[in-house]
């Protein structure tokens, strides 16, 4: 394989719209692993995922965390799990089904 393949490929450009009940709909898109990695590092994850995942309306990191300790619970989990499935992130995304392979680095 190519490495050069590996740098070109690119995040999805793909895109989603989350209904939020009696107010309208959001639309995140999916976020890439530089931009997962960042926000794990950050003491507040779920606003940093949140900031950069939201496209309309734009939120910063600040206003993503006012939202989150104000808003229903149903309301940012259906957001947060659209940006995941997006991104690739659900549960058995990441799972190859090959036997013997998980763990084993090639050399």
């Amino acid at each position: 394989m190519d490495k050069e393949l590996l740098f070109k490929r690119k995040a999805s450009e793909a895109t989603r719209e989350v209904p939020i009940a009696d107010i309208g709909i959001v639309l995140v898109r999916a976020l890439s692993q530089g931009e997962v990695s960042r926000a794990k590092d950050d003491k507040d994850y779920e606003s940093a995922l949140l900031a950069d995942a939201l496209l309309d309306p734009e939120l910063t990191q600040d206003e993503a965390r006012q939202w989150l300790d104000t808003a229903p619970a149903g309301d940012t989990v259906s957001v947060m799990d659209a940006i995941a499935e997006l991104s690739g992130l659900k549960e058995g995304a990441q799972k190859s089904g090959v036997p013997g392979v998980r763990g084993q680095r090639r050399r």
